[in-house]
């Protein structure tokens, strides 16, 4: 039989291995498109709901984020824009519900395995596809779409920028990820 733990855990690593991949796994281009870890992110919170609320009742760390992102909800109906503003914060209650699945999910070493080795291919395939878009040797959408260059002794490095819209995007995926 296949345990309810176990389900969670292969999706984790899904998860895992989905998110250096950025806007390659996204439904559409726009920039905040929904994509498969966001559907992934979903499905691991459903099935470890149980999971998340057993810990916010007995880890004072996850109660101190939960009050810290609920706070941060709540301080957004003062925002100019509140609606983006309280879709973030939702967010971050969703990722923090993926953290607390993912702490109380590691219980041996084959499962860090997994995790590691999911997250290396991802940014294999991430990298690759980059390096294979940058120097045209195929022209793959969504992988470095935007120039983005830095200003170096008066000249302009261009510089590739994987398959993430952003490098603010980028960084945000593999801190989560991580």
């Amino acid at each position: 039989t296949i345990r309810r733990s176990s389900i969670i855990e292969w999706l984790i690593v899904a998860y895992v291995f989905s998110a250096p991949l950025g806007n390659l796994v996204r439904f559409s281009s726009d920039e905040n498109s929904l994509g498969l870890t966001t559907v992934l992110l979903f499905i691991i919170v459903i099935f470890g709901f149980q999971i998340t609320l057993n810990n916010l009742l007995r880890s004072f760390i996850f109660q101190s984020f939960f009050v810290l992102i609920i706070w941060i909800i709540l301080a957004s109906t003062f925002s100019s824009t509140p609606i983006p503003t309280l879709i973030s914060g939702i967010q971050l209650l969703l990722y923090l519900s993926l953290a607390i699945i993912t702490f109380e999910s590691i219980h041996n070493e084959d499962f860090i395995v997994r995790l590691i080795t999911a997250l290396c291919f991802g940014g294999l395939i991430s990298s690759s596809t980059t390096i294979i878009d940058h120097f045209n040797l195929m022209n793959i959408p969504r992988v470095n779409e935007i120039s983005v260059g830095t200003l170096v002794d008066s000249r302009v490095l261009m510089q590739a920028i994987v398959p993430f819209a952003r490098r603010t995007a980028m960084a945000a995926y593999y801190s989560l990820t991580i």
